[in-house]
């Protein structure tokens, strides 16, 4: 359990599979930091610049990222689960294959981002920003995106079942089809 606040001797390193679990590493630059698989189950990362980081297969569930800056990282397959990443700061990082189930990302700015694939089943996003972000085959299901704004956004083959959109924004043409692998019974597709 490292305390590394305010550190910016990490900026452009290289800690790829590094284990920096429970690390508190609030207010630190990260920017450009590859940090490919590395282990942040627990980190406080809150108002941490994580500007263009490598975090791809990262593990941060239960991680602090609020206020985080994540401006064009790189969180494919990352694990979020249950991460708190309020007002954090993910315009075109790239969230493909990515785990953000059961995650808080209220006044999340998610702008321009790609979230193809990725699982925000059960996630709070209320009053976050998708405008122009990349949602093919997202799992928005039991979502809370109650004033999310959706301006712009490709949402192409998407799970909304049970999410709450109540006040959001949302595109102008949207095509629904349920995930072939979440479906079950004899309606499964081939």
């Amino acid at each position: 359990m490292a305390r590394l606040e305010g550190v910016d001797r990490l900026a452009g390193e290289n800690l790829e599979g590094a284990d920096l679990s429970r690390a508190s590493l609030n207010r630190s630059i990260l920017e450009r930091t590859i940090l490919t698989r590395s282990k942040m189950t627990g980190a406080s990362l809150v108002r941490t610049n994580l500007r263009f980081a490598d975090l791809s297969g990262a593990d941060l569930k239960y991680a602090d990222l609020s206020r985080a800056d994540l401006t064009g990282a790189n969180l494919c397959d990352a694990n979020l689960y249950k991460a708190r990443m309020s007002h954090a700061c993910l315009r075109g990082a790239n969230l493909t294959g990515a785990q953000l189930n059961s995650a808080q990302c209220a006044h999340a700015d998610f702008a321009g981002a790609v979230l193809r694939r990725a699982n925000l089943s059960g996630t709070v996003a209320t009053e976050a920003t998708f405008v122009d972000a990349d949602l093919v085959d997202v799992d928005l299901g039991g979502g809370i995106f109650i004033g999310a704004d959706f301006t712009g956004t490709s949402i192409i083959t998407a799970n909304w079942k049970d999410g709450e959109f109540l006040n959001a924004k949302l595109p102008t043409v949207v095509e629904v089809e349920p995930f072939p692998h979440l479906m079950s019974g004899p309606d499964k597709a081939d």
